[in-house]
């Protein structure tokens, strides 16, 4: 009996001590995400090929009655491109959003396993505008938003240097199905990213205070971070993710952010959303 007794107690105390570890690595995750503004995320295998196989047909539906098979095979496609034909299928987030069924699995992976990092009680993607609804037929009304990037090899398909924040400044502001304090942005890999390609942090920028530059891009006002500025903090800019696999990077809404020109493969292809919390 005494034996059992203590087996129980054991086991107790293991849980006990699983627990206080869980709590200890997430208030640590979180620290550090609240110091430097970003900090990786594990994908599961599940969410990253259900990703994969939306974008691929997406790009599919697009030059029907062509089939990719794969996204090397796009990217070899892409080098015989136009500009303007890659512009009127890529040019805008619009065109490059993903279904109701994809964004809602994401959401579902969002809602269970990001309010902790972030120290939240809740977590969503947001819904899509009734703008974006109206505009691509592909889309239902109120889902949840997500969309890819398509970045070819040698193009000035990345953006400036900027914060996420200067969009919903610009007036381009997101809802869900709550009342939300704060946001962030998580971006994850899809193909062909390397070091060369992959999406730079300039640490602790959330902290900075910035002047916001607008420019026009495809007919549309975009937000830009001064050259000085970039220049300025060389030194502090970091790629947390060096390839596409099983990670993404989770980040301040406030933190600057950009991508250098695709000089490594034919086609870099990543997805990113918002995350709204409270």
């Amino acid at each position: 009996m005494i034996k059992l007794l203590l087996i129980s107690i054991n086991k107790n105390i293991y849980y006990v001590n699983l627990i206080i570890l869980r709590i200890y690595c997430l208030t640590e995750y979180y620290s550090k995400l609240e110091e430097n503004g970003y900090n990786k995320v594990i994908i599961p295998k599940y969410l990253i090929n259900e990703l994969k196989r939306e974008i691929l047909e997406d790009i599919n539906h697009k030059f029907h009655p062509l089939k990719f098979k794969s996204f090397n095979l796009f990217g070899l496609f892409l080098k015989k491109l136009s500009n303007e034909i890659f512009i009127e299928k890529f040019g805008s987030n619009l065109s490059r959003i993903l279904n109701a069924k994809t964004t809602k699995k994401i959401n579902l992976w969002v809602e269970k396993n990001i309010p902790k990092k972030i120290n939240s009680k809740k977590a969503a993607l947001n819904i899509i505008t009734s703008k974006e609804y109206r505009s691509n037929v592909n889309l239902k009304q109120n889902q949840f938003c997500a969309f890819y990037r398509v970045v070819r090899k040698n193009k000035k398909d990345v953006g400036h240097p900027h914060r996420d924040s200067s969009f919903w400044k610009l007036g381009n502001k997101r809802k869900t199905y709550f009342k939300h304090k704060i946001v962030w942005k998580l971006w994850i890999p899809i193909s062909g990213v390397k070091r060369q390609n992959s999406l730079n942090m300039i640490h602790a920028s959330h902290k900075d205070n910035i002047k916001m530059q607008v420019i026009s891009r495809n007919g549309q006002k975009k937000p830009k971070i001064s050259k000085e500025y970039i220049l300025k903090n060389a030194n502090r800019v970091i790629k947390p993710i060096k390839f596409d696999g099983s990670e993404g990077v989770l980040f301040h809404k406030d933190t600057v952010h950009f991508a250098n020109i695709n000089k490594s493969t034919d086609c870099r292809i990543s997805i990113e959303f918002n995350i709204l919390a409270n």
